[in-house]
């Protein structure tokens, strides 16, 4: 199975990285990626996916832990933990203070856990469909932590 996909342009939005096609194969080097900023043409954008130029790397090993998060094993899932402190969005009394993360590259899924300090117990802050590491870093703002 590819290491990359074609995105749909409602994927797109301010810091998302895609790569190019170019000869045929997306390029691994730190210069082939490219962030969308909104300076380039959103019909320019579609034309390229069309045609199949553009391509995204799905969620891996190597982007969860480029995040802070510490590889902790393989079963069905990859297993990540990061120790961190964060308030919960909409709370003022429940913060985070571990992360961990499931990620399920067959069905493009992962779970994200938090064990609420103040509440003393593991919560499913996240469970679902991810793509690629912009998504995860997106859902990681959603739940509250900036990294």
């Amino acid at each position: 199975m590819s290491k990359y996909y074609t995105p749909e342009i409602e994927e797109f939005h301010v810091g998302f990285s895609y790569r190019y096609n170019v000869y045929g194969e997306f390029s691994e080097h730190p210069m082939g990626i490219r962030i969308f900023d909104y300076t380039k043409d959103l019909n320019e954008i579609k034309s390229e996916i069309k045609t199949g130029c553009l391509g995204v790397k799905y969620l891996d090993k190597e982007d969860i832990e480029s995040l802070g998060f510490e590889f902790k094993g393989k079963a069905l899932r990859s297993f990540f933990e990061m120790e961190c402190q964060f308030n919960l969005p909409d709370t003022d009394s429940f913060w985070c203070k571990t992360l961990k993360i499931q990620l399920d590259e067959k069905y493009k899924t992962v779970k994200i856990e938090g064990y609420i300090a103040s509440a003393c117990e593991e919560e499913v802050l996240f469970t679902g469909k991810c793509k690629n590491k912009s998504e995860i870093k997106k859902i990681l703002k959603q739940i509250g932590y900036e990294g």
